[in-house]
């Protein structure tokens, strides 16, 4: 698999040895919010509870989908995941 696709052997959820592959079939397979990916591929359900992998796989979901970090959700509508000062 790694041949055929590199992110196959990036880990990013040590917890529950997911892959970047996973996150990324995941997104496609349209997970939108933090909450789906985690859903489909059990990333951020381990013992640290996303404290390793959260920040990459925001940055997946940001990269895959074409918006910025603020927009992406925990669990859909309004549940954003990034608040900034002021909101």
């Amino acid at each position: 698999m790694i041949a055929s696709n590199k992110k196959s052997g990036h880990i990013v959820c040590r917890c529950e040895q997911v892959s970047e592959a996973e996150i990324q079939d995941a997104i496609q397979r349209g997970a939108n919010c933090m909450d789906a990916v985690k859903h489909l591929t059990r990333a951020g359900m381990g013992r640290c509870q996303g404290g390793f992998c959260g920040n990459i796989v925001l940055n997946q979901l940001t990269n895959e989908m074409g918006i910025p970090p603020k927009q992406i959700t925990k669990k859909g509508k309004d549940s954003f995941h990034i608040m900034q000062k002021g909101d």
